[in-house]
């Protein structure tokens, strides 16, 4: 079983394939399943205040909740970032002035080809047409 691909497209690890065997032999004490009653103790755990049980119940049945991401630049005077959002457009623009792309509806904003950085695109780029 190893190597068969589970239903997240990784290919199953040995400890997980040997798992889902044990888990689905027959518990000679109790006639059932061992899955049935790991999820029995699990309810069990839970109802008597056990809070991961709970958790792990919760899960199963709501899903993880998302884990909240958050992103802090810190640049007291701002000028670090807008410089570096000024060498980012320029650079943009160089290339899509090399590859023949125009900023839509108005004029190359690279009439020098320096790729100044004032020059900050604000609409959707359109391929030059070549006649």
């Amino acid at each position: 079983m190893a190597g068969k691909e589970g239903r997240s497209g990784k290919a199953e690890t040995p400890w997980a394939a040997v798992l889902k065997l044990t888990l689905n032999e027959v518990d000679p004490a109790s006639g059932k399943r061992k899955l049935r009653r790991l999820a029995e103790v699990t309810v069990d755990l839970a109802l008597g205040g056990d809070m991961d049980a709970i958790e792990q119940i919760a899960n199963r049945l709501d899903g993880r909740p998302a884990q909240a991401v958050s992103l802090d630049v810190h640049d007291d005077t701002g000028d670090g970032v807008r410089e570096l959002l000024a060498r980012l457009a320029a650079a943009q623009l160089r290339a899509q002035a090399a590859i023949g792309v125009i900023v839509d509806g108005g004029a190359s904003a690279l009439p020098d080809g320096s790729g100044g950085a004032s020059a900050v695109p604000r609409r959707w780029y359109t391929p030059l047409r070549r006649s």
